[in-house]
């Protein structure tokens, strides 16, 4: 298992493993996230894009059981999104399908954050079986 990955921490076959990012460009009035979640136990991987501008839906894609990926995050690619680790908080994010071509140098604003370890108990109740990861 790569680079920034948890291991499934039980056999439930909803078990996922999220990264997500948000990103936004206050000249341009947009915003947006990627996120890709890692079904280690189905055997599947899943992509959420999307994109607002002028605080309007643009963009929506949901892909649902594309194949299982078990590549590290530093270089990954789901169903058309990639995210590459170009540095210490920098990260390259390209998305493209017939209706968007998007490319990001993204740069986080503060160090990753485990889910698990930063919601405690309340992990448990609210993503049960979810390992996540947000920048």
């Amino acid at each position: 298992m790569g680079a920034l990955r948890h291991r499934a921490t039980t056999a439930d076959e909803r078990w996922s493993e999220s990264y997500y990012f948000s990103f936004i460009d206050v000249a341009q009035n947009t915003s947006g996230f990627f996120r890709i979640g890692l079904e280690e136990n189905a055997g599947c991987s899943n992509v959420w894009c999307a994109v607002f501008r002028d605080g309007k839906s643009l963009y929506q894609r949901f892909q649902f059981n594309l194949p299982y990926c078990a590549a590290s995050l530093s270089y990954i690619a789901v169903g058309g999104l990639h995210l590459s680790i170009a540095g210490a908080g920098l990260y390259a994010i390209c998305f493209e399908d017939r209706q968007l071509k998007i490319a990001l140098r993204w740069e986080s604003l503060h160090d990753e954050i485990d889910m698990h370890k930063a919601m405690g108990g309340l992990s448990d109740a609210v993503a049960r079986g979810h390992g996540a990861r947000l920048w």
